[in-house]
């Protein structure tokens, strides 16, 4: 969405994105094997984080008639600093991102492992 501000008044261009990104989601989704449930639970908080800010964007207009989403948590020190407003939408879809990252990094960690267990499995054999 419009973080810290960014394009703020491009509503109707983030609902087209969000409409986009949602298809994009579930097809992939659909295509996934079963197992893989991990994958499946953080594509499904992005997508529902997506569609929680779309329906904010859909039904709450400004004077102007343009969309917008309502920030509502509030974290900080109380006199300093804050954390820029947000809402669970944007939780969620943060929550999915960082997940399916930390997923992609442990996963290609422990497919580089296999493969070099692979390879000394080979070399083992082929000393023999």
């Amino acid at each position: 969405g419009a973080a810290f501000g960014i394009l703020q008044n491009q509503s109707s261009l983030f609902a087209i994105i969000a409409v986009i990104v949602g298809l994009a989601i579930l097809v992939y989704v659909y295509q996934l094997p079963p197992e893989q449930k991990l994958i499946r639970v953080l594509l499904g908080l992005q997508l529902g984080g997506a569609m929680g800010n779309l329906i904010d964007r859909l039904t709450q207009l400004d004077e102007f008639g343009r969309g917008y989403v309502t920030d509502f948590i509030r974290i900080g020190l109380p006199g300093g600093p804050y954390w820029p407003n947000f809402n669970v939408a944007d939780s969620a879809i943060v929550t999915g991102v960082i997940g399916l990252g930390i997923y992609v990094v442990w996963d290609d960690i422990r497919r580089q492992r296999l493969q070099e267990q692979e390879q000394d499995m080979v070399k083992a054999n082929s000393e023999i």
